[in-house]
């Protein structure tokens, strides 16, 4: 893995690079609260020139330190993309995912396929209301957004590994944990923005989604955990039918099922099944 970083007009994203520079472009977004090392296993079963990102206020890119959209990594994608000439493949988890296949939708000409895990445009809070979100994230912050620091790398994998989506263990999430955290007085805190953990001031609504998803012209797998966040998922089912070319496929595991290495193996062969594009 050699560093890699991209200067956008706002702010500096960092992550890795691993393969041939041109050999199938890959770029690889990670989950919240995540960061690059969350393709440390599945990357170099794809045999690709993968760049995997700390998306904006994660690992070790820039924070914003205001309030987080999930569009506002459209426009830095974008910006990435076009510095290396796109089009290129892109490969996404969870939030990764969500953003991976907003910006197939805006940017087809950029995307050659979406390998997506447990994942399919962004998260949607059924009821949502945008006046009660609003009031909400506004009064969320107002508070405090620091936290006491772990004595250890392998008490933070502990927490970490009981406070996801689903319950991860801590040995897989621990390239994660340990990308995740720098030292401190005290032991060890969370390299990402505080601002994360709050809520958005505005989401998507679903026609929005909808009118993005169904844009997408690339070849599209979606990697599913049998424990995972989304079997079963009537959000999914319903964005299923907008992506005609859209294949899913369930594999053991929970949220966090491209960690683990046999599962890693059997998500790798199945992307790379088939040709690459359309």
């Amino acid at each position: 893995m050699t560093p890699i970083e991209f200067s956008l007009p706002a702010l500096t994203l960092r992550g890795w690079r691993m393969g041939t520079p041109g050999q199938d472009t890959t770029l690889a977004l990670h989950g919240w609260l995540d960061n690059a090392n969350t393709w440390s296993v599945l990357g170099p079963l794809l045999g690709r020139d993968l760049i995997a990102l700390d998306v904006r206020g994660h690992g070790h890119s820039d924070w914003a330190g205001d309030a987080y959209h999930i569009w506002d990594s459209i426009l830095d994608l974008h910006a990435v993309i076009a510095s290396l000439g796109g089009p290129v493949h892109v490969l996404g988890h969870s939030m990764g995912a969500g953003i991976a296949s907003l910006y197939a939708g805006v940017f087809p000409e950029d995307v050659r396929s979406l390998s997506l895990v447990e994942g399919f445009g962004p998260w949607m809070e059924p009821n949502l209301s945008v006046r009660g979100q609003l009031r909400r994230a506004a009064k969320k912050h107002l508070e405090s957004k620091s936290s006491r620091p772990y004595d250890s790398v392998d008490t933070a994998a502990r927490v970490r590994a009981t406070r996801g989506v689903t319950a991860v263990t801590a040995d897989a999430i621990r390239p994660v944990v340990e990308r995740g955290l720098k030292p401190v007085d005290g032991g060890y805190a969370w390299r990402a923005d505080p601002w994360l953990s709050l809520p958005s001031p505005v989401k998507m609504e679903s026609h929005q989604v909808e009118s993005c998803l169904r844009a997408i012209e690339c070849p599209v797998k979606i990697a599913l955990g049998e424990g995972g966040m989304l079997n079963p998922s009537p959000m999914l089912t319903e964005r299923l039918t907008w992506t005609e070319q859209a294949q899913t496929r369930l594999f053991p595991g929970d949220h966090h099922l491209h960690l683990y290495p046999q599962t890693a193996s059997a998500i790798a062969a199945w992307f790379l099944d088939s040709p690459l594009d359309l």
